[in-house]
């Protein structure tokens, strides 16, 4: 299992939430109630109480953890833990038929390595819970003198961790649909989006159109006399329109009044974007309308280039200037 899908599956289960804190220490007071009331069950009170404090820590990592997920490291340690819990509390039972609750070591470390593998751990899971049938299989055979009381209630907590691992596996594929689901829904709208956006910009356009271009296409198709000057400014007029299209980046109220009133003295303007739809920092586009304009309103003939560049590039674009005595320059923005 991915981190991901890890993080995706906890926070379907909410294992960080407060209800999780809670259940958290009703289980530490449960483990607490249960050492206290068989200590006279158990050989010595002290590892029955160093037990609980090892399950008591391991469940706090297992409950406390980095960044939404469970990394490998911790659940390493919370296996030591409860080994650690195991091998402290086994050698302290009784040799007797039955030991009652003395046993609750066995349930605590099941249900911790049950929150192990919840977070998808699994192999963690599953290998501290046989370093714990280790565990009581060693003392079984050697300090508990074969009688197998302890051991044979192994396979009833085992059941517990076989259906919390199911349940995990099952909520991992859960959490990877819901993911999918997300990502398409929001593949949708960002479709939607863009279409939207094109929309308004195609009726934008069209407006711009209609208020700028119609009046000059009615008046030349009405197939009347025209003067020089109306031709002028119709030419003006379509590198206007045209600077647009091409030169989106460089459109503003500004920047357009003083490339026609360029235009108008003779001056030869081109304006390029390549920046691809990038947005331009506000402090950066103000520097550039400023440098642009200014040189736009210095120039009485000649010709002027100004390009923005493609995004990563050291400047923000670039303005050539030859003018009509053979001078030449380049400003960088």
């Amino acid at each position: 299992m991915t981190t991901p899908e890890r993080a995706a599956a906890a926070g379907i289960l909410r294992l960080t939430s407060a209800g999780a804190r809670v259940i958290l220490a009703l289980f530490l007071a449960v483990d607490l109630v249960l050492a206290i009331a068989t200590l006279d069950n158990v050989l010595s009170p002290w590892p029955a109480l160093v037990a609980l404090v090892l399950v008591a820590a391991s469940a706090l990592l297992v409950t406390w953890p980095r960044d939404g997920v469970l990394p490998r490291s911790r659940a390493i340690g919370v296996v030591a833990l409860t080994t650690a819990a195991a091998i402290v509390s086994t050698p302290n039972l009784p040799v007797a038929p039955v030991a009652g609750y003395a046993t609750w070591h066995l349930g605590a470390i099941t249900l911790v390595l049950l929150f192990v593998g919840m977070w998808g751990r699994f192999a963690l899971a599953w290998t501290g819970f046989g370093l714990l049938v280790v565990v009581t299989a060693v003392w079984t055979f050697t300090l508990g003198g074969g009688n197998p009381y302890v051991l044979a209630l192994l396979p009833n907590q085992s059941g517990t961790l076989v259906v919390g691992t199911l349940f995990a596996i099952g909520l991992r594929r859960t959490s990877r649909r819901i993911a999918e689901l997300h990502a398409r829904q929001a593949a949708i709208a960002a479709a939607d989006a863009a279409t939207r956006a094109a929309a308004t910009e195609r009726a934008e356009q069209a407006e711009l159109l209609n208020a700028t271009a119609r009046p000059a296409l009615e008046r030349i198709a009405a197939a009347e006399r025209y003067t020089d000057a109306e031709r002028e400014a119709w030419v003006r007029l379509e590198a206007s329109i045209r600077d647009r299209l091409r030169a989106s980046a460089l459109v503003s109220s500004e920047l357009t009044a003083a490339t026609d009133a360029a235009r108008s003295r003779g001056v030869d303007v081109t304006l390029l974007d390549d920046s691809a739809g990038a947005a331009i920092p506000g402090a950066e586009r103000s520097r550039l309308e400023r440098a642009l304009v200014r040189e736009l309103d210095a120039l009485r003939s000649g010709r002027l280039i100004a390009r923005v560049l493609p995004p990563g590039r050291d400047h923000v674009a670039t303005i050539v200037v030859d003018e009509e005595g053979g001078d030449s320059r380049r400003i960088d923005v």
